[in-house]
């Protein structure tokens, strides 16, 4: 475990990172990794057809603030004012049986149709 300075904080504060090849929630991370990106792409297919029938676009999910920018340059979006926020303590704090309830929602709405997919959750 070691941590860096967040140098934008008064006062200053620290983030810690821990590390290791193994840890017991690896392969659930895995998994949830997956399902989230197959779930994101599900969503994003909908909200693309939605697009085509509607012209508006429901979709805003972004990888990094490149591709934020670059969204906003091609569609030449004017702004006023830009606000950003740091959610440090965002997902430690949700209650767990919270994530299980929605987690469960989202993967019925998006593997519902699938016959062959059989969820303990």
């Amino acid at each position: 475990m070691y941590w860096i300075p967040k140098l934008h904080k008064k006062p200053y504060k620290a983030r810690f990172i821990s590390n290791s090849r193994s840890y017991t929630t690896t392969n659930i991370y895995i998994l949830l990794t997956s399902f989230l990106a197959k779930s994101k792409d599900h969503v994003e297919l909908y909200c693309d057809k939605a697009y085509q029938n509607s012209g508006i676009n429901l979709f805003w999910s972004f990888k990094n603030s490149t591709e934020v920018l670059g969204k906003l340059l091609n569609n030449r979006y004017l702004a006023s004012t830009v606000y950003t926020y740091d959610n440090s303590d965002l997902y430690t704090t949700l209650p767990h049986n919270l994530i299980k309830e929605k987690l469960t929602k989202l993967i019925h709405k998006t593997f519902g149709r699938e016959k062959n997919i059989i969820f303990g959750l």
